[in-house]
């Protein structure tokens, strides 16, 4: 997993291109919270919640 946000995850990223070269894939699986919540739950990330329950969003109504 890769977090772009971090000056190590940049850092590892480089000296693994740098080392490993044309066999590095162009595709990168970006870091979630998903998962660590499955290795706690001790179940496949494939599997894990696979109808999430997602926050309603905040109705607003009109200024009068």
């Amino acid at each position: 997993m890769f977090d772009s946000r971090t000056l190590h995850g940049r850092e590892v990223m480089s000296r693994v291109v740098e080392v490993f070269g044309d066999l590095v894939y162009d595709s990168v699986i970006s870091r979630t919270v998903k998962f660590p919540e499955t290795s706690v739950a001790g179940e496949p990330i494939i599997t894990w919640r696979r109808n999430p329950v997602v926050p309603s969003r905040i109705e607003h109504s009109p200024a009068k």
